[in-house]
């Protein structure tokens, strides 16, 4: 057998050269696993949450009467605390409700309720403030600094636009938003109504004018030259034409702050945000005139620096019914295309040069890299996908999430959804794979790494692998479940936060899942001089932020000279009296000798590595190569590999 010594040793990396007669070998996918149900008649439905950037902490909104925080620690799943608001006006069900910082979170419902997250698992409330009846909608400014909550209707004097420091949880400003209450089949149900920079906050709210609903903007300067709390800069107006027809649907800021679009029901406005001198720039009518909604789309616009990208319900009587794509330019120039289906949901990249857009019966993409305003847009390339038998909340809140170049998407197909997953790489979709969820869609969500997907349902939660479009994992809660209206899942690269609410008694859910679940142990090896065969395993976590990963070898001859290492790939190859089982570029820690009872252990130091970066979302595989005395020669041998996919 080949002989390897300390310097034979180090050039393992050589080894794993294309001379090597390679028996390539792929390890199983990492599991994913459920590590907490919380689920029963003890709280009512969850219809928001959120997960601290840290990952330390998940929220969760209870929808009850008195609305609730409850609170988990999403290292083990546990519920630590509710919170109950301890008053206030009737909430109902708002588009987002909850929000959070490292250290600081916010919900709304009952009240408006700020928490600070450093005193958690102890009670976190820092401040509770009325917000009138049915809020809307909260954000949190990017630097951390400001709560921007659009309330609701007047209720005991409280209710409307408000801004609060996040530090504190005081009140800075408020103003009258919606002037009563209007019963929600008066005007579609706004998706989005509170948008914000560092410098600006916009806020829409429903008016009735002679029985007719329009929408006016609010626009706040939050830092103003001359110091002091935000002020008012704009406000539409009904005498001077500004308001907006139709109730308020979607709001969305361009990424520099510098701009913000407002979709009515029936009409698309833009406004400049250039410090105090904040107006409508310009505001258009569809062509066509499409519309309206009836709640078909649940989101309606996206935008970058330059675009603007919204859909519509073509209910005009000269087409038959089915979805209005248009985009606009920062002038105000556009374009459009009418397609078959409801319209459901819209996605922009990053870079605003793909559009993709779903209706109930098909997933288009635009490539908007060269539209020409004034002309007709015409689909880059088109997927016809199951026919789907529900548009409207019944076909999931969300409906398309966009990741690099990979597109995921949801089709309800009566009781089950069709759960896809394109490529449009290449300039067109090209299916990857798709997976079968047994139940209706709520929400999905892929994480930061754009590994895996997360679908929620009415009563369950999935997770899909986005290299592949395979189901890992389908857990059940419920038997059956209710839209709760707002988001049903967040995640993370490391845990997955789902909620809803389950019938027939309407008990709420929540289900935390661990995404990459334990590392998995691949690759065939031999006994040792011990009798038994090397073995590796992990001790720790697979988070990058808590960098807390040990890696540990058992079975060992002791003492003798060990090496952990590790590459990007898997393999098995003979090599000495074992296998090599890691491939690519190897990296190898310092040699150690192994201890008594065969024990060798190894800490990862994420910021102090002997080789490639270890980050979030990626995959990496681990072995240890040992000295070795078999039947009187010097050898050396090898553990098994160790399979670990790394998350924050």
């Amino acid at each position: 057998m080949p002989v390897l010594n300390h310097d034979s040793m180090k050039q393992l990396t050589t080894l794993t050269c294309a001379g090597l007669a390679a028996l390539l070998f792929t390890p199983p996918a990492t599991a994913q696993s459920v590590l907490a149900d919380d689920a029963g008649p003890h709280h009512l439905g969850g219809d928001d949450g959120v997960i601290t950037p840290d990952g330390r902490w998940g929220l969760v909104r209870e929808n009850s009467l008195a609305t609730s925080a409850r609170f988990y620690d999403m290292a083990t799943g546990a519920h630590v605390l509710s919170v109950p608001s301890t008053g206030g006006a009737w909430s109902g069900v708002c588009q987002d409700a909850v929000v959070a910082t490292d250290s600081r979170a916010a919900l709304i419902g009952s009240t408006l309720m700020i928490f600070d997250m450093t005193l958690l698992p102890g009670n976190p409330l820092l401040a509770e403030h009325p917000v009138g009846v049915r809020p809307r909608d909260l954000e949190i400014t990017p630097d951390e600094s400001m709560l921007v909550v659009r309330g609701g209707h007047e209720w005991q004097g409280a209710g409307g636009l408000s801004i609060y420091d996040l530090n504190t949880g005081a009140l800075l400003v408020t103003s009258p938003g919606e002037p009563q209450i209007y019963p929600s089949n008066r005007h579609s149900f706004d998706v989005d109504s509170v948008a914000t920079s560092d410098e600006h906050a916009v806020f829409t709210s429903v008016v009735y004018l002679e029985n007719k609903a329009f929408t006016m903007v609010t626009i706040f300067e939050l830092r103003p030259a001359g110091g002091g709390p935000p002020q008012l800069v704009y406000e539409t107006r009904r005498d001077n034409g500004s308001h907006q027809p139709g109730g308020p649907h979607d709001v969305a800021m361009t990424p520099d702050g510098q701009f913000c679009a407002v979709r009515s029901e029936l009409g698309v406005a833009l406004y400049g945000l250039a410090g105090p001198n904040s107006r409508q720039m310009w505001q258009r009518r569809l062509m066509g005139q499409p519309g309206p909604f009836g709640d078909a789309a649940l989101d309606s616009i996206e935008v970058t620096n330059d675009r603007i990208a919204t859909i519509s319900r073509q209910s005009n009587p000269s087409y038959p019914i089915g979805a209005q794509v248009d985009v606009f330019d920062i002038a105000g120039s556009q374009a459009f295309d009418r397609v078959l289906g409801d319209p459901h949901d819209l996605a922009l990249d990053a870079g605003g040069d793909n559009l993709i857009v779903r209706t109930h019966t098909q997933l288009l993409h635009y490539e908007l890299s060269t539209w020409s305003p004034g002309n007709r847009l015409v689909p880059k390339s088109l997927a016809v996908t199951l026919t789907g038998s529900h548009a409207s909340y019944g076909a999931g809140l969300d409906s398309v999430v966009i990741h690099d170049t990979r597109v995921a998407s949801l089709v309800r197909d009566f009781q089950t959804t069709q759960v896809y997953v394109h490529d449009f790489g290449s300039g067109a979709l090209t299916e990857i794979g798709n997976h079968t969820m047994p139940d209706k869609p709520i929400d999905l969500a892929i994480t930061p790494s754009g590994e895996r997907l997360v679908v929620s349902g009415t009563a369950s939660v999935d997770v899909v692998d986005m290299n592949t479009g395979a189901g890992l994992l389908t857990h059940q809660v419920f038997s059956s479940g209710w839209w709760p209206w707002c988001d049903g899942v967040v995640v993370d690269d490391t845990r997955a936060l789902a909620f809803g609410i389950g019938t027939p008694n309407a008990s709420g859910w929540v289900s935390i899942v661990d995404l990459f679940g334990e590392p998995t142990n691949y690759c065939a090896t031999n006994p040792n001089s011990t009798g038994n065969a090397g073995h590796i395993y992990a001790v720790g976590s697979a988070s990058v932020t808590a960098n807390d990963l040990e890696l540990w070898a058992s079975n060992l001859p002791a003492p003798q000279w060990t090496q952990f290492f590790y590459g990007p790939l898997a393999q098995q190859v003979p090599l000495a009296s074992g296998f090599l089982c890691v491939g690519g570029n190897i990296d190898r820690f310092p040699l150690q000798v192994s201890g008594a009872g065969g024990i060798a252990v190894q800490p990862v130091d994420f910021g102090n590595l002997p080789g490639g970066a270890i980050s979030a979302g990626s995959t990496w595989r681990f072995q240890v190569i040992h000295r070795d005395i078999l039947g009187g020669s010097l050898t050396a041998n090898l553990t098994d590999g160790l399979e670990i996919l790394f998350g924050n």
